[in-house]
């Protein structure tokens, strides 16, 4: 599902039923508020989760040297190994370093595939963050493509998109927010100015 039809569903959930005057503004506010929370949430499980997995392995991504052996590499052998990578099969089969040491050579490769299965809690993290952050572009479309039906409606809209922006750390942030050719600003500007026209 694209955003422009994730946002029309969103837009479609907030609007109330059997015709009543209800300005939907404020259900879509309070839908991108829950679905900013959940973002928040799942991106700082993904952060811990990140932050877990360096603490163990003293890397971002799996790799055939454990923390313990790069470390001992590192500072016996030559400091050149805090940089060395391991991070497929293929390359430990081709490195130089381990050949005539299949013990060693077999060891790499089972350090890599516990790394890679304790890898996964992070993967699992990282699809929730990305359909979390689809969820909240969403509720933000959707509230810069719905007419509110009130004045309050209108004004309580972009008392949001001022807290929104401030919130973020990057007040600029909202106008470089774009779909394709359509910028999130100009659509919101364009839906109030309609709304407005009709209630004054």
């Amino acid at each position: 599902m694209n955003m422009m039809a994730s946002a029309a569903a969103v837009a479609a959930s907030a609007m109330p039923a059997g015709g009543t005057s209800e300005d939907p503004a404020f259900a879509l506010i309070e839908a991108h508020r829950q679905a900013y929370k959940r973002h928040s949430e799942v991106l700082g499980a993904m952060n811990d989760a990140q932050e877990r997995f360096f603490d163990m392995h003293g890397t971002k991504l799996p790799d055939g040297l454990s923390k313990r052996m790069r470390k001992e590499l590192a500072t016996k052998v030559d400091p050149r190994f805090w940089d060395v990578r391991l991070c497929s099969h293929r390359m430990i089969d081709e490195c130089q370093m381990f050949r005539g040491h299949p013990d060693v050579v077999s060891g790499l490769h089972a350090e890599l595939d516990r790394q890679k299965k304790a890898y996964r809690a992070i993967e699992d993290a990282e699809d929730l963050a990305a359909d979390a952050s689809h969820r909240e572009m969403a509720a933000l479309w959707a509230i810069a493509e719905t007419k509110p039906t009130t004045s309050a409606g209108a004004a309580a809209v972009l008392r949001y998109v001022v807290q929104v922006s401030e919130e973020s750390g990057n007040p600029d942030w909202l106008f470089d927010l774009r779909e394709e050719d359509r910028r999130w600003t100009c659509v919101l500007h364009q839906t109030l100015a309609a709304a407005l026209a009709r209630l004054v």
